[in-house]
Formats: C-alpha cells, sequence, structure tokens
C-alpha cells in the first residue's frame, strides 16, 4: 500500500507545481489587463467627462465639444471589444475553431500588413459540425 502512495507523490508535487503556474500566469494576465483598462479606458472617461461638462459655452463650443465626445465613444467602443476579443473571440464559441482563427489573421494583417494563410482540409465539417448546435441554441432562446 504503502508502495502506491509513494508512487503518487510526484505526480501529486507536480500537479501542485502546474496549479500555481497557472494561479501565477492567471494573476499576470489580471494585472495586464487590469492595467490596460486603467490606461486606456480610464484616461477616455476621464476625457470624455470633461468634454460633457457644461460650462455655459455658446452652441458652437458644444457642438465640438460633442462631436469631440463622440469620436472619444467609438474609441472606447473600439478598444472594449478589442480587450473582449484578447479575452476570449466570440467566434469561438459561435462558430468553433477554424472561424476564430480566420478572424484572428484577418486582424493580424489589418494590424501589420502581414498576409497569414490557413490551410486546412477540416474547414467544412468544423464549419457546418459548430454551426448546427449554435443555431438550434439560438432559436431556442427567442
Amino acid at each position: 500500500m504503502r508502495r502506491r502512495f509513494s508512487k503518487l507523490r510526484p505526480p501529486v508535487a507536480c500537479g501542485r507545481v502546474l496549479s500555481s503556474r497557472l494561479l501565477e500566469v492567471q494573476e499576470a494576465e489580471r494585472r495586464r489587463l487590469a492595467s490596460e483598462l486603467h490606461d486606456e479606458i480610464g484616461q477616455l472617461l476621464t476625457g470624455l467627462r470633461l468634454l460633457l461638462r457644461l460650462n455655459g459655452d455658446s452652441l458652437d463650443a458644444l457642438k465640438t465639444r460633442f462631436e469631440q465626445a463622440q469620436v472619444i465613444v467609438d474609441d472606447l467602443l473600439a478598444r472594449v471589444r478589442r480587450f473582449s476579443f484578447d479575452l476570449r473571440p466570440a467566434d469561438l464559441d459561435l462558430f468553433g475553431l477554424v472561424p476564430a482563427l480566420l478572424t484572428l489573421f484577418e486582424r493580424y494583417t489589418a494590424q501589420t500588413g502581414v498576409l497569414v494563410n490557413l490551410s486546412t482540409r477540416e474547414w467544412k465539417g468544423a464549419l457546418r459540425l459548430r454551426w448546427r448546435p449554435v443555431r438550434t441554441e439560438l432559436c431556442k432562446r427567442r
């Protein structure tokens, strides 16, 4: 009996190390996200709040500030979508791995100008298998 438990200790210790490392990675990602949210989103929201204060300005000044506020809101929406995509692409859950990868590659190409080609034999099957359950699930929610 002791032999069995002695054989199990190394995997248990290995599991602890892996678990500890996983927690470290998760915490590092949380710090990175918190920093990005604070530095990017927080700064834009502060600027937006200042733009939206009423100071007895003229109608033209208010119109200019309103247009600036619209630009900031558009920027905020794009950044929040980017953060959301970076955390977990919705395409992954909705359509499967291949379409999520295609979206990621399109985004990468738009940012860098580097074209990425994906070749897979399982494209049609992957899309078809993932799409049917999603359509059924969406119909049930209505």
